[in-house]
């Protein structure tokens, strides 16, 4: 993928023109998002573009309705139409309506469904491009600045008992949290809750531009362990050796009903005497110490990425993320009475958190302990000094290489991401109703204008890319969704623990 500045082109010059911040355009955020929401109804399409044209046209959320470009100096912005029009409009769209349910559709009928035990699915890849790409996307960064497309692009799937709305945005825009609060403000729009809808903030002047920026008050408490350019070399050499001896890496989902991970809670003690724990809602007690779900599933997902790995032990580095908005409030204030109609920062404000433990460690503790350990890691890391500290190491690295960020982790360590967005709650806020024409019958959402499944990825795929989890949350009935990037080797030995969570006598293969 290139990260140099193509053609210029041009865009007509009464555009409005907004920068992108010094945490947005980096090589490393040039690719396309994409994220596939499923509603357990017939969604009005005309009603959901109307409310999402009408949100871009306000303020600065005209930003989102723009295009990327870059500009003499080579560096992106995104340029946007005063008055959108066919030619230009607030986003590109398509949509394709299928006359059957699901179940009776050839493709759709192997989309993820829970059905009441711990499986493995096909993950939104080539195999579902028909249902959830437009027919028009660039399916690359180059492409999608060479066709000019709209910063957002919306392709809707409609069948006679669910529609599939799929989003595709390019990472210089915006993480995930930003894209989620676009989601959010365009619902309530759809309500005509316009009162509502929260200010856009950073728009043209980036709020993090200080955070870090002079020296920390405190060092960042992993600042001894950074790896070194040579010690980087010599990690990512190792990294591309496992590249080799397992070259292909698969995208898959995985649901856990609420029976198989309290199987996963209840199984975290190992049979070492002398710990104690206590299953209670939202996690666990460990010997009197709190450990949330989602400290426990990262747990259990970094165990299942060192699946396939040989005895010898090795340091193994836990990377998580972690969006720094909630982390600095003074920059970022929130509403008490109304948290949703806080001002929000529509851009790259998510930066990764570090658990550092080792293979023997993962493999023959107690994994509760590697739950604390991520906890405990997540708590410190996180904090409004540490999180000053971190950026002000990632400014300085960024000035010497913006490819290659700063990682905290031993040499030679084995490298696993796990990222947890149960705390964005997906399934409880994102609300469509006022567009629901026919609900499905049983449908798995909370309502049927409420998230029955979805699935964030990116349309570019390189093998290389391997050992990541990503825990999208609960949905209606109890379910956790989670979606993993494995070796084909990985995921077999996952099929087989999964299937031992419903076997009360099976034991465990990890």
């Amino acid at each position: 993928m290139s990260s140099t500045a193509p053609g210029l082109g041009t865009m007509p010059t009464s555009d409005i023109v907004f920068p992108l911040h010094e945490f947005d355009d980096s090589p490393i955020n040039r690719y396309t998002q994409h994220w596939t929401l499923r509603f357990d109804a017939v969604l009005d399409t005309q009603k959901l573009c109307a409310a999402l044209t009408h949100l871009l046209s306000q303020g600065d959320w005209r930003k989102l309705g723009g295009r990327l470009q870059f500009n003499k100096a080579g560096k992106l912005e995104i340029h946007a139409p005063r008055t959108y029009t066919q030619e230009r409009p607030a986003f590109q769209y398509s949509e394709e309506t299928f006359s059957v349910r699901t179940a009776d559709h050839p493709v759709a009928k192997n989309l993820p469904r829970a059905r009441g035990k711990a499986e493995l699915f096909p993950g939104i890849t080539s195999q579902f491009n028909s249902l959830t790409l437009g027919p028009e996307w660039g399916l690359n960064f180059d492409e999608h600045l060479r066709r000019k497309e709209p910063v957002i692009g919306v392709h809707i799937a409609l069948f006679n008992d669910a529609t599939l709305i799929s989003l595709r945005w390019v990472h210089v825009v915006c993480d995930f949290m930003g894209i989620k609060a676009l989601v959010l403000a365009w619902s309530m729009d759809l309500y005509g809750r316009y009162d509502d809808i929260p200010p856009f903030m950073g728009a043209y002047d980036d709020p993090l531009r200080n955070i870090g920026s002079a020296t920390p008050d405190e060092p960042y408490a992993l600042a001894d362990i950074k790896l070194s350019p040579d010690a980087f070399k010599k990690t990512y050499d190792k990294y591309l050796e496992h590249v080799a001896e397992y070259p292909i890496s698969v995208r898959r989902m995985l649901v856990l009903p609420d029976s198989a991970l309290q199987r996963i809670k209840m199984n975290f003690v190992g049979g070492h005497g002398s710990d104690r724990l206590e299953v209670i809602p939202k996690g666990a007690l460990f010997n009197g110490q709190f450990v949330s779900d989602a400290d426990i599933l990262s747990a259990w997902a970094a165990r299942l990425c060192c699946s396939i790995l040989p005895a010898v032990d090795r340091p193994v580095h836990i990377m998580g993320m972690y969006e720094a908005r909630h982390c600095l409030p003074e920059t970022f204030p929130q509403r008490k009475d109304k948290p949703d109609s806080s001002p929000v920062f529509i851009a790259n404000a998510t930066f990764s958190t570090s658990t550092n433990t080792t293979l023997r460690a993962l493999r023959q503790q107690p994994l509760a302990r590697t739950a604390l350990l991520v906890r405990e890691s997540v708590a410190t890391l996180t904090k409004a000094p540490q999180v000053h500290a971190q950026l002000h190491l990632l400014r300085e690295s960024y000035a010497k290489d913006k490819e290659n960020p700063a990682v905290f982790a031993a040499e030679d360590s084995f490298i696993l991401v796990v990222s947890n967005f149960s705390k964005m709650g997906f399934f409880d806020s994102i609300d469509f109703s006022p567009a629901v024409i026919t609900p499905a019958v049983g449908g798995h959402g909370k309502s049927p204008g409420k998230l029955a499944w979805h699935q964030w990825t990116s349309i570019e795929h390189s093998t290389h890319i391997r050992n990541m989890f990503q825990v999208g949350g609960k949905d209606g009935q109890g379910n956790t969704w989670m979606m993993g990037i494995l070796p084909p080797e990985t995921w077999a030995l996952v099929e087989e623990h999964l299937a031992g969570l419903s076997e009360p006598k099976a034991l465990s293969k990890l």
